[in-house]
């Protein structure tokens, strides 16, 4: 399977252009990879905007994913 960075253009690549485009990670204890999930997202889509919502982690995830560039949510309720 080609990556997106690997395509050439195409009409329908132009189309998506027009679209704003929001990633959403949710997370739970994540520190040691959410950095990478986060600028693997932003390697194939680097227009969009990459949201992780933290439900309840006791480790770092939040910071990673801040020093990451990432909008840092959070959901107080487990496992939702």
């Amino acid at each position: 399977m080609q990556r997106l960075s690997e395509r050439t253009t195409t009409a329908q690549d132009s189309f998506l252009d027009s679209y704003r485009i929001a990633v959403l990670v949710p997370c739970y204890n994540e520190e040691l990879t959410v950095a990478q999930v986060i600028n693997a997202f932003r390697d194939e889509l680097p227009g969009a905007s990459v949201y992780v919502y933290d439900n309840r982690s006791t480790d770092d995830t939040v910071g990673q994913a801040r020093a990451a560039g990432a909008i840092v949510g959070s959901e107080p309720l487990p496992g939702k």
